[in-house]
């Protein structure tokens, strides 16, 4: 599934000079940024201080969620250099960060790329201990813009989710997509214990589904 996805802020302050990608090598992991040049369907080139660089973002459509990547967008990719023998090195994105639009675009969930993912989904958070990795899935009940939390109800039962660990505000209207009363999401997280109140999922990222 094509996903946009929201997560942690420490992610965009990795810095990797864009040096580095004649230094590493393949399978190692890097971030860069540049400019977009030469878009298809699931590749780009990224034009930076040293080099131009080919990105490949496997099993992914730009037009699935809305935005089409174009020349001179300002992006920082996220994923592994990928050189095998007699090709040309390139990077294998798991992700890529517009700008522009303050938003992640995520590869495929399969790939081997992409970002770490928990792999259970809970419906409930109660019985987990705190600090506990999860994924919620349901529908959004209540937004609270004011204290960066919303509401999911799971089908059991509804979870706050707080979201002030993530990059981008998902609940006010000055990202790429915003999350509305009505939508359905999956959140993975941490379970957390507020000193007074239920416990909550702390997002370390939010797709719409």
């Amino acid at each position: 599934m094509k996903t946009l996805t929201f997560v942690l802020s420490f992610l965009i302050t990795l810095t990797v000079y864009s040096n580095q990608f004649t230094q590493k090598k393949n399978g190692e992991f890097i971030t860069v940024s540049g400019n977009v040049s030469d878009v298809k369907a699931h590749s780009f080139m990224l034009n930076t201080a040293k080099n131009s660089i080919l990105v490949e973002m496997d099993d992914y459509y730009w037009d699935a969620d809305g935005y089409k990547l174009k020349q001179g967008d300002r992006v920082v990719v996220y994923g592994r250099i990928d050189h095998d023998f007699l090709e040309r090195k390139k990077i294998e994105a798991g992700s890529v960060f517009v700008k522009n639009l303050n938003t992640f675009f995520f590869a495929n969930d399969a790939d081997e790329e992409s970002a770490p993912k928990p792999s259970i989904t809970y419906t409930i958070v109660d019985p987990l201990p705190e600090y506990t990795q999860a994924d919620v899935m349901g529908k959004v009940v209540k937004v609270d813009e004011k204290d960066k939390e919303f509401v999911v109800d799971t089908g059991l039962r509804k979870i706050t989710v707080n979201t002030n660990k993530l990059l981008v505000n998902p609940l006010d209207d000055k990202g790429y997509v915003q999350i509305d009363k009505g939508d359905f999401v999956k959140v993975s997280g941490f379970v957390d214990k507020p000193f007074f109140g239920k416990k909550e999922l702390d997002a370390t990222y939010v797709q719409i589904i």
